[in-house]
């Protein structure tokens, strides 16, 4: 299992497992798997921050509106 963090910020965990075999990861594929599991943490802190600020813009849009409808 490897975490799924950006800093302090926590997005859950990943996990590989072989039931039908023990130790059949080596160092390099836990190496690897860490890799991917940064990346893919990395791609949900983006997606979060995007829609953060589509958030935001619709929120300023809304409020030019409505400052322009009084």
């Amino acid at each position: 299992a490897g975490p799924l963090e950006v800093g302090e910020q926590n997005f859950g965990i990943i996990y590989c497992d072989n039931r039908v075999s023990r130790g059949v990861f080596s160092n390099e594929d836990v190496d690897l798997f860490r890799s991917m599991a940064n990346q893919i943490a990395f791609g949900l802190q983006m997606a979060k921050s995007s829609e953060i600020l589509v958030q935001k813009r619709e929120l300023e849009r809304d409020l030019q509106i409505s400052t322009q409808v009084q």
